[in-house]
């Protein structure tokens, strides 16, 4: 039996677990390690896929680096103080929520 991938510090866990998503259900923020090496999402609003997204300029992306214009993956779930957002792929430590509307289509 394979042994499930660990996150070491500063690492992002790259899909949602279950038990990630049990504790953040349950109302547990994620540990200071995994926020302090996740990427920030500045100047971030809700957009839409075939799922809701997040959007906005990104900074620390461990793939990506510093984009100006960003989209997540599905949003799993959203900090209701909005320091943080879970994704499919992974946390991000959220900056200024964007007050523009999102364009009529």
């Amino acid at each position: 039996m394979a042994s499930p991938r660990s996150t070491k510090p500063g690492e992002t866990p790259k899909s949602s677990s279950p038990a990630d998503l049990r504790r953040i259900q349950s109302g547990d923020a994620p540990p200071a390690h995994i926020l302090e090496g996740s990427p920030l999402l500045d100047r971030w609003s809700f957009g839409f896929l075939p799922a809701a997204c997040l959007v906005g300029a990104v900074y620390q992306h461990p793939l990506l680096g510093n984009r100006t214009s960003l989209h997540t993956s599905e949003v799993v779930f959203i900090d209701p103080s909005k320091r943080w957002a879970r994704t499919r792929s992974m946390y991000y430590r959220l900056g200024t929520e964007q007050q523009d509307p999102l364009p009529a289509s």
